[in-house]
């Protein structure tokens, strides 16, 4: 059997990085020194690389990060933010998605909340997890359209299946009766009624906006249930 012929053969089975890998040790004099298992150990090694490199990338794109770029390790630690860096790093190993806690990110606006965010859902993907990203006003519109063209119950149904929801710029303005309706929805979807709630989302607000905007419509809304929160100053 030919080289070449292995290295099709390898491509036809999709396995790309074993066949570069392969043909890289057939042309280096060098890698023939070395035993038939640490050659072989060497071509599983780059398979599986590739292959975790391109399910990070597909979790990455599906998430919609607004800052796809954003990570913890270059998170800025300035005295007057007031950000914990032991808080961060824990954050970063994405217990509290297994663990079904939610985070909060509150401070002034143009302080990093987004960005801070976004660098929480790169962690969930680095992580293994699903994670989606949208900002609050953007999903109102989504689920309004949704509503109209009959697909709502499909929409909601994908924000109750990914592991980490990411809400930026919460609450900004007050919601009307139907908004406010379709926020609780979406909360109570990811927690009571299911086998297993997942964490809720990070979620980024203003310190100037509170919760109250919710209180209007209470009355008519589901209750709501927090398991945990964890707030970040800035």
């Amino acid at each position: 059997m030919t080289i070449e012929s292995t290295i099709t053969k390898l491509n036809e089975m999709r396995l790309s990085a074993i066949a570069d890998t392969y043909y890289e040790q057939m042309k280096d004099p060098q890698y023939q020194e070395l035993s038939f298992e640490d050659r072989f150990n060497l071509l599983i090694d780059s398979e599986y690389i590739r292959r975790k490199n391109n399910k990070l990338d597909r979790l990455i794109r599906s998430a919609n990060l607004r800052m796809p770029d954003a990570c913890v390790e270059d998170i800025q630690y300035h005295e007057d933010r007031k950000l914990d860096r032991t808080t961060i790093l824990r954050l970063a190993s994405c217990n509290y998605i297994g663990e079904k806690q939610n985070v909060i990110l509150k401070g002034a606006s143009g302080n990093g909340k987004s960005y801070l965010a976004c660098a929480l859902g790169i962690s969930a993907c680095r992580n293994g997890y699903t994670a989606k990203y949208i900002r609050l006003p953007d999903l109102l519109d989504e689920l309004a359209l949704a509503r109209l063209n009959g697909t709502y119950q499909k929409h909601m149904k994908a924000y109750r299946k990914v592991n980490l929801l990411i809400l930026d710029e919460w609450l900004l303005v007050s919601l009307t009766e139907h908004e406010a309706r379709d926020v609780l929805e979406i909360v109570e979807a990811r927690y009571p009624g299911i086998k297993t709630p997942r964490p809720f989302s990070v979620l980024s607000l203003n310190l100037a906006v509170g919760m109250n905007r919710l209180e209007k419509p209470r009355s008519q809304m589901p209750s709501l249930t927090v398991p945990f929160t964890v707030l970040i100053p800035f």
